[in-house]
């Protein structure tokens, strides 16, 4: 399991960027209507570059399962991240590749729609290999710049048996990302906006403090 992706890699500038800051997972965002989207080609041969232990994950709005399985064979993706609609039957469909379920949350939906998701999939015998909570705008499936109430992510844990691990996101920025790990010990973080001087455009420095200021914060709670 990765600890600290930098999600909306467009360049293989950027990706260079990730990489030297000590990041361990970058992610490819498919979704087309994506200020970050990234043709599958194009996340392919920046995929090449990548030294081994750097994890690479394909973001999917509500795609077609054939299409899904198609780019993760070409590109070499290491996690599907699944950020729309996607039910528990396309977990399945998916096997065997490694996907993680996103869902936007606020505090008049709750965690409710992820309780029942969860609950869905042990029914079924399917499970997402981690969660990933983001935070809820209607018009956006993510790479919103917002955050959430991180009290909600801390009752994650209580919502099922054995929950998959949790990856934090939404709003996260070198300035507030030490106090989401030591408020909600999540397994692993995801920025995109948050370490951007534009959209799909990375701010090197930003990526560094973000890596450093995660690292130091999980240090925090293993002393």
């Amino acid at each position: 399991m990765f600890r600290i992706k930098i999600c909306g890699i467009t360049t293989r500038q950027d990706a260079s960027v990730v990489v030297e800051a000590g990041a361990d997972a970058l992610g490819f965002n498919f979704y087309p209507r994506s200020p970050r989207y990234i043709p599958p080609r194009e996340a392919s041969q920046i995929a090449k570059s990548l030294p081994r232990g750097v994890a690479k994950v394909g973001v999917f709005v509500n795609s077609p399962v054939g299409e899904i399985r198609e780019i993760a064979f070409r590109v070499t993706l290491d996690w599907i991240q699944l950020h729309g609609d996607e039910t528990p039957d396309i977990l399945r469909q998916l096997r065997p590749l490694v996907c993680i379920k996103a869902f936007r949350v606020d505090e008049e939906t709750g965690l409710g729609p992820v309780k029942q998701f969860l609950e869905a999939c042990v029914k079924q015998d399917v499970m997402p290999r981690a969660i990933l909570l983001d935070s809820r705008k209607d018009d956006a499936y993510g790479g919103t710049g917002s955050t959430f109430d991180w009290k909600l992510a801390k009752e994650y844990a209580k919502l099922v048996s054995n929950p998959p691990p949790l990856i934090l996101s939404g709003g996260l920025t070198p300035e507030n990302v030490e106090e989401a790990i030591l408020t909600v010990n999540p397994a692993a973080v995801d920025v995109a906006s948050g370490v951007e001087e534009s959209p799909g455009k990375k701010s090197a420095e930003k990526v560094l403090r973000f890596v450093q200021q995660a690292k130091a914060a999980w240090q925090k709670l293993a002393s």
